[in-house]
């Protein structure tokens, strides 16, 4: 009922019984404002699908993108021994002129094996797999990630298919069934969207900033070869911003001089030099 109709039935009632005081008046069209708009009904938020999609969305159209991170598995044995797993990895990104991407594991604390890069530029891509032979060419940006994407623990996936949706196949790490309700938290002392939910067999918790939709932590619990793990992958990223074209080299001296603890990283949550505590940058400086 709106408010004409309330003061046409009202002056209805004037003139039919003749009861009538000024004060009433205000009374009944407050009445019937009120309700016509309900107070205190909040307007619904947004869905965990529409976080995902609008974070997909902002890495696919994004100009360049770089980020450091860690990955760290913890594997539980069947005699109660737990042994670590844990992956350095840096990504640099710009549209339509190059990509690379490098990684490194260190395997039951037993010290980092040598580099892992995808290097890309322009339609030509390569790979180097720590081998003597070096760099060597293969098919394309899709084939590389598929190479490296199993021996990088995800890590070569997760992002640079978001990138590159177009290029590169694969079950993306934003593609959540069975979430719980969105959470919302700090990490790094920025605002977080957390969601959980099911990607493929493992128990998934993605942390998405939510100012600029990026994925700062990835947490997955599930059993491989019938040991449980814990994973989580930790970034560092930054977007659109201007990148050095130094990032793109193929060897980059001094790359891994942010780790925190070269030997046992044991913290996914931030990459500090370990000179001056600072926080690590997403690409060299110029």
């Amino acid at each position: 009922m709106n408010l004409t109709t309330s003061v046409t039935r009202l002056a209805l009632t004037v003139l039919s019984t003749g009861a009538f005081t000024l004060a009433a008046l205000p009374l009944c069209i407050s009445a019937e404002l009120s309700a016509d708009k309900p107070v205190g009904v909040k307007k619904p938020g947004i869905s965990a699908n529409a976080i995902l999609a609008r974070s997909a969305e902002t890495y696919r159209v994004a100009e360049t993108y770089v980020d450091n991170g860690i990955s760290i598995t913890t594997i539980q044995r069947a005699n109660g021994a737990k042994l670590q797993l844990v992956f350095e990895f840096h990504t640099a990104f710009e549209r339509a002129k190059a990509f690379r991407f490098a990684f490194r594991k260190n395997a039951f604390n037993l010290g980092f094996e040598a580099p892992y890069v995808v290097w890309h530029e322009g339609k030509q891509t390569m790979t180097n797999t720590g081998q003597k032979r070096g760099f060597v060419p293969v098919k394309s940006i899709g084939t590389a990630i598929a190479m490296l994407t199993g021996v990088s623990s995800g890590t070569s996936h997760n992002i640079p298919s978001l990138l590159m949706p177009g290029e590169i196949g694969g079950k993306r790490i934003l593609s959540l069934a069975k979430m719980s309700p969105i959470k919302k938290k700090v990490l790094n002392n920025r605002d977080c969207y957390v969601l959980e939910g099911i990607s493929g067999t493992r128990q998934t918790t993605l942390w998405i900033d939510k100012e600029s939709q990026l994925i700062l932590r990835i947490d997955e619990a599930y059993t491989l070869d019938g040991e449980f793990r814990n994973k989580t992958t930790s970034y560092d990223p930054a977007i659109n911003r201007d990148v050095p074209n130094v990032s793109f080299a193929k060897k980059l001296p001094n790359e891994w001089k942010h780790t925190k603890n070269t030997n046992r990283p044991d913290n996914p949550e931030n990459l500090t030099d370990e000179n001056t505590g600072r926080v690590a940058p997403a690409v060299p400086a110029d």
